[in-house]
């Protein structure tokens, strides 16, 4: 796993959709992944709804390079992380909405970047 930093370094999604790119032109892993796992941060603290909400495109963006996951590295609310997991998600994806996990914020238009790496 690599974990990018944004919580502490400039927010340069440029860069990392370059990083992504590199990892994917360098073949798959030996587990036969086409990237290894790239978690990132934001730099957005998202300690409360209202503050993922304002900051929600900071996490669009990230997600759109095709990193994995993003590591929520304030979380001090239940409601905030549930809003951080909602803005993280595609309005389309239905696993487990019967088990409280909200529905999706992210719109499915563009996802070029994961696509281009196999995600």
């Amino acid at each position: 796993m690599i974990q990018y930093d944004f919580e502490h370094s400039p927010f340069d999604t440029v860069g990392l959709s370059q990083f992504m790119q590199g990892l994917h032109d360098g073949g798959p892993t030996p587990s036969g992944h086409p990237t290894p796992t790239v978690i990132t941060t934001v730099p957005s603290n998202c300690m409360t709804p209202e503050e993922v909400l304002y900051n929600a495109w900071q996490i669009r963006h990230v997600l759109s390079t095709g990193a994995q996951g993003i590591l929520h590295t304030h979380a001090r609310r239940a409601d905030a992380v549930a809003t951080f997991v909602a803005a993280s998600r595609y309005v389309f994806q239905k696993i487990g909405r019967d088990k409280g996990i909200p529905e999706g914020l992210r719109g499915g238009g563009d996802r070029n970047g994961p696509l281009q790496y196999g995600i």
